[in-house]
């Protein structure tokens, strides 16, 4: 998966293969998330709290140019988790 700082696949990006409790130690400035892309089978879990708390978000494999299209209210995602056995 790679996370986007800015909307539409813009600013500062990370990639990750694994679980994430905080983002923010992985080399990201900002606490929001405005753009990812999915790869491969499974999804994966976006939470607004560090340690995979608050508020969730699932997506699946897709290009997400936008918090809106996963549903989100805000951009602030500090965590995430992949989603193992998912059918």
């Amino acid at each position: 998966m790679e996370l986007f700082e800015g909307a539409d696949f813009a600013d500062q990006c990370v990639e990750v293969c694994e679980d994430v409790p905080f983002l923010q130690g992985r080399g990201l400035t900002k606490n929001c998330i405005n753009s990812l892309k999915v790869y491969g089978d499974g999804a994966w879990v976006l939470y607004e709290e560090p340690n995979f708390r608050g508020r969730m978000y699932i997506v699946e494999r897709g290009d997400y140019s936008s918090h809106v299209e996963w549903q989100a209210q805000n951009p602030n995602i500090q965590s995430i988790r992949r989603v193992v056995n998912y059918f």
